[in-house]
């Protein structure tokens, strides 16, 4: 059953002397499912500002350690088409029931493939849903897989939301390049964009910062930043907003509007 979210603040805060944020505790339940072993792994890598909710927790927490540790056998023994399906599940996280079967179409693994996974129990299917029986299931593939492997599953799974989740096909586009990459920074930028006008600028804080990490050095660059920081503000990370402001102020190269 895993540790209630009460629980998994007290040992967060016994391992650190810092009590964490209600959201931060949300989060690192829903992607351990209270795992003590993971939860602990979390107390131990997770910054004190991150766990404390005065920065954002990253993009994808660092379960890769925990998982090599415990699960990576289990997924190494799979077939390699099996392995590869896989990826592409992990790597669609929460829209796995949605995306995942016509991603899989685009990257070439059949939904067949999936079978010895789910006999090993490291899936659960059926009821027009896909997911994985444990939360650390899900780093282990990503983390079996490796770098270039991810990146040709978001492509995937980018290629399947073209038409109808923007956000999404956005998001994984990001996610499916490696290095800087102005049309893909432009994407994201642009999704984050309509998601700010939907349900504010809190809520855009991963889109934000993905924009600013595939833009290439330059004025674009440096407006991204500064609504990345805006978004950081509107999230209550301050700690986080002062820093990335101070790092554009330094800059000789800011853009003068920016600046």
């Amino acid at each position: 059953k895993g540790l209630a979210e009460a629980d998994i603040a007290r040992l967060i805060a016994g391992r650190t002397g810092v009590t964490p944020a209600p959201g931060v505790v949300a989060r690192i339940r829903d992607e351990t499912l209270g795992n003590p072993l993971a939860v602990s792994h979390l107390a131990e890598r997770l910054p004190v500002d991150a766990l404390a909710g005065a920065s954002p927790l990253p993009i994808t927490l660092p379960l890769q350690e925990v998982a090599r540790r415990t699960f990576a056998g289990l997924v190494r023994a799979l077939p390699e088409a099996t392995r590869a399906a896989l990826t592409v599940v992990a790597a669609a996280g929460s829209a796995a029931a949605r995306l995942a079967p016509t991603a899989l179409r685009v990257a070439a693994p059949d939904l067949a493939d999936l079978d010895p996974a789910e006999e090993a129990g490291l899936i659960v299917g059926g009821s027009g849903s896909v997911e994985f029986g444990h939360p650390l299931y899900r780093a282990t593939a990503l983390e079996v897989a490796g770098p270039s492997a991810v990146r040709r599953a978001h492509a995937a799974l980018a290629e399947a939301a073209r038409d109808g989740d923007p956000q999404r096909h956005a998001w994984h586009l990001g996610l499916s390049v490696l290095g800087t990459d102005e049309t893909a920074a432009a994407v994201v930028e642009a999704a984050a964009s309509a998601a700010e006008r939907r349900v504010g600028a809190a809520a855009t804080v991963s889109m934000r910062a993905l924009a600013v990490a595939l833009s290439p050095p330059g004025p674009r660059c440096d407006r991204r930043e500064l609504d990345s920081v805006r978004a950081l503000v509107a999230a209550g990370h301050h700690a986080e907003a002062r820093d990335r402001l101070q790092q554009l102020l330094d800059s000789d190269a800011i853009a003068p509007d920016v600046r």
